[in-house]
């Protein structure tokens, strides 16, 4: 059955705020001030490059509204949240091009060119930041029908779905019914748990309610389209013969993402050289030698390789064997708690991208003492191992810190949607999104407890 994707996904949210903003920055930077670009030629590509330098660090600190909003979250709170956020990036901004100016002296009319940006970007600071929270109070306001939906099945898996939905990134509501009891009405939308489960009658009932325009989709299209992540637990055999959870291994999308983990890992491996050299330096200082911590992990088919970390812990930290990560664990160090929360640590594997063993963008590589734990108790586990392990990956970006079996099985379940939606343009969504993270050093300390 066919059925509407909601245009309210972050995806197409975050798109639309950005071309919001695009739009009044060019309107504030050629109408309110009637910029010639005869009068000053150089600022051509500079105002070109704050718009670009706008919306990247804007998205980093979390300007732009996401997919899940806190419902108690009021008006005015979120007009000061975005104008605080706003006036950030407006003063990085401005300061930016204003600096550049004056110290390369590209024009004879600096102090001009100074009163300009400082005009221009208080105009545009004020009316961007407002246009936001219109947009975002709007999209709220007209969400609220597309994110209601009503399940028809078993009980058990109701319970599953409804336990899933708090880490999901799109806010929806899920109630349960029974088919018999439902009548047409302009808001339903439904979830199917098994269409075998019903009669003709029944069944001619869904299609009734679908010729009159009612959303009908199973729970796997729900799960893709709202927790936008596959649940092991309520997969089937029948998924996997369709062929729905495999990844070709020699197409020209996995040689581009191949020569993409080569070249950026290079850049960054120097970019970050002084980075990891003064991390280094620190480590010794606090706790002396090894620098490295090196552990053999599970990769691409199962096969094991070694990964080196910068070491974070105290040394015999596992004296005692392998063990899951905690909150406030006693085994890291003062400076190791640091380079973890930003995962300067995590900057050595650069090397395992370079030599093929892993990739940028995957699952996270587990240890293969707790794989053996992890394949006896969740089920179609060695799935994750059909693709190249990865730095980052779609479970990181959308869910904490695992130190589990119950997070590893969460975390699975975003393995999956990576393993049957793997793209270039999901790739670079996830880079983005870990970038994202990382300045706000957010997504590796483990949380306390996770249903």
């Amino acid at each position: 059955m066919q059925f509407r994707i909601p245009w309210i996904l972050s995806r197409k949210r975050l798109i639309a705020a950005t071309l919001l903003d695009s739009v009044i920055f060019i309107a504030s930077y050629t109408f309110s001030f009637r910029l010639s670009f005869e009068r000053w030629p150089d600022l051509n590509f500079s105002i070109a490059f704050f718009l670009i330098y706008w919306l990247i660090v804007s998205y980093v600190i979390g300007r732009y509204p996401r997919s899940h909003h806190p419902p108690q979250i009021s008006t005015l709170l979120n007009i000061s949240q975005q104008l605080f956020k706003t006036l950030f990036v407006a003063l990085l901004s401005t300061c930016c091009i204003i600096v550049y100016y004056n110290f390369f002296k590209l024009t004879n009319s600096v102090e001009s060119v100074n009163i300009f940006l400082l005009q221009s970007g208080i105009l545009f600071c004020i009316i961007s930041s407002s246009s936001q929270v219109l947009f975002d109070d709007w999209i709220r306001r007209n969400s609220k029908k597309n994110n209601l939906w009503t399940f028809i099945g078993s009980q058990n898996n109701f319970h599953k779905l409804q336990n899933y939905l708090q880490w999901s990134r799109v806010p929806a509501k899920l109630y349960f019914a029974e088919i018999d009891n439902l009548n047409i009405c302009s808001s339903l939308q439904i979830v199917v748990d098994n269409y075998t489960d019903y009669n003709k009658s029944q069944l001619d009932k869904l299609l009734h309610f679908q010729q009159t325009g009612i959303t009908i989709i199973t729970k796997y299209s729900w799960c893709k389209l709202i927790l936008q992540r596959f649940p092991p637990d309520l997969l089937t055999e029948v998924e996997l013969l369709r062929g729905e959870f495999s990844m070709p291994q020699s197409n020209l999308q996995t040689r581009i993402k191949r020569l993409g983990d080569v070249i950026i890992s290079l850049l960054l491996l120097i970019s970050s050289f002084p980075l990891i050299f003064f991390s280094c330096f620190l480590i010794f200082l606090e706790d002396g030698n090894p620098i490295f911590y090196s552990q053999i992990r599970s990769g691409l088919s199962g096969k094991s390789y070694r990964v080196w970390k910068l070491r974070t812990m105290y040394r015999d930290s596992e004296k005692n064997g392998p063990q899951w990560g905690m909150k406030t664990d006693p085994r890291v160090t003062k400076i190791g708690y640091f380079l973890r929360k930003f995962r300067i640590d995590e900057l050595p594997q650069l090397l395992c991208v370079l030599n093929g063993t892993m990739s940028l963008i995957g699952p996270r590589p587990e240890r293969p003492e707790f794989d053996v734990q992890l394949e006896a108790e969740l089920p179609f586990y060695k799935l994750r191992y059909k693709m190249r392990p990865g730095l980052s990956g779609w479970a990181q970006v959308n869910y904490p810190y695992g130190a589990s079996v119950k997070d590893s099985a969460n975390k699975l379940s975003y393995d999956l949607y990576y393993l049957r939606n793997a793209s270039l343009w999901l790739d670079l969504l996830i880079l983005v999104k870990t970038i994202r993270l990382v300045f706000n050093a957010q997504g590796s300390i483990p949380v306390d407890k996770i249903n």
